[in-house]
Formats: C-alpha cells, structure tokens, sequence
C-alpha cells in the first residue's frame, strides 16, 4: 500500500510539472528575462505627523530575485516531504482544486521516496511580467526539470499556479 501511494504521489507530480513543461502560444519574443526590474512602483510615504516618523511601506516582491527564491522553496518543500510547506506555495486557485490533506499525504510520501537522495536543482532562469511569471530549472537528474512553469504573485509572494 504505501508502494502504491508513493507511486500516486510521484505521479501527480510528474503529470503537474510535465503539465507546465510547455506554454501555449509562448514565443521567446513575448518573454522577457527581468535581473533587475520590479514592475510596481513603491508606494509614497505618507506625511508624517509632528513628532513621529513615517512608516515607509514595503514594495511587493514581485521580482526576479524573489521568484527564483520562491520556486527553489516550492522545490525543497516538495522533495524533503514538506506538505504545508508546498501548499502554502500553491496559487488561490489551485488550492481550490486541490485537497489540502491530499496534497499533504502526497507530498509526504514524495518526501519518504526521496529522502537521502534529494534531487539538486542545478540552474533556473525566470522570466516577469507584472504579477505572472514563469520558470525554467533543471536539476541534478533530467527527469524533473521544468520549461515555462506558471507562477503568479498574490497574498504578497510568489505561488505556483499550474494546476
């Protein structure tokens, strides 16, 4: 039985990335590779009232760099088993498609499978445009790596958005 389920969970992992591994009507022109751009603008500071200072708020990390970081942690949390972890990276709209425990128990067993022989992301390039992007990575072993992976950025970071 528990053969079967890690067998299940490497499967809709495999089919939820080979799913994303291309896009539709994706030509290279209409990609462009951001390094150092945000495409919002920091909100202005409010005036300060006599005698307290003005809270600055913080520009949403809707960037390159914080893609990059959030797809490495989405890759970690899915091979080292970690189904909160992975969750919490979904888009709105796929944790509306997918059960929380499922996905979990899923996860969970993808982690069992792989422990002690994690597979190493060895590169990854992102493209942004406003709040979507996308991600290409390989890893250590061809058969994980991702072409054009969908993200979209909401609830203030980056969330994998191919369900």
């Amino acid at each position: 039985m528990k053969k079967l389920i890690a067998l299940l969970a490497v499967g809709v992992f495999l089919m939820g990335f080979a799913a994303c591994g291309s896009s539709s009507g994706s030509t290279a022109s209409q990609q462009v590779q951001t390094k150092s751009q945000s495409s919002t603008e920091q909100p202005k500071p409010s005036p300060a009232r006599s005698g307290s200072k003005a809270a600055v708020p913080k520009a949403p990390e809707n960037n390159a760099d914080a893609l990059k970081t959030a797809v490495k942690q989405y890759s970690d949390a899915f091979f080292n088993g970690s189904g909160m972890g992975a969750y919490a990276l979904l888009s709105q709209r796929c944790q509306a498609v997918n059960d929380e425990a499922t996905f979990e128990t899923s996860v969970v067993a993808v982690g069992q499978q792989y422990k002690g022989a994690l597979p190493v992301m060895t590169s990854i390039s992102v493209n942004v445009t406003g709040n979507t992007g996308t991600a290409t990575y390989s890893y250590d072993r061809g058969d994980f790596d991702q072409a054009n992976q969908p993200w979209t950025f909401e609830r203030g970071g980056w969330k994998y958005n191919q369900c």
